[in-house]
């Protein structure tokens, strides 16, 4: 996936922004509904996981 620093992505109802790309997966910053970071940051997020794909939310 193709996505970008700052982007805001979705995964199962929840909201990440993203910090870092390395292809397949990366590192995101959890956010609330109001796209704000809640201080939860992920080093090794996968884009795509147990049949369910990250969808961009909003772009940077």
């Amino acid at each position: 996936m193709n996505f970008k620093k700052g982007d805001i992505i979705g995964y199962c109802n929840e909201f990440f922004e993203v910090d870092t790309n390395y292809g397949s997966s990366g590192s995101v910053w959890e956010v609330n509904d109001k796209f704000e970071r809640t201080g939860v940051f992920i080093n090794n997020f996968h884009w795509s996981a147990y049949g369910e794909d990250c969808k961009l939310i909003k772009s940077n």
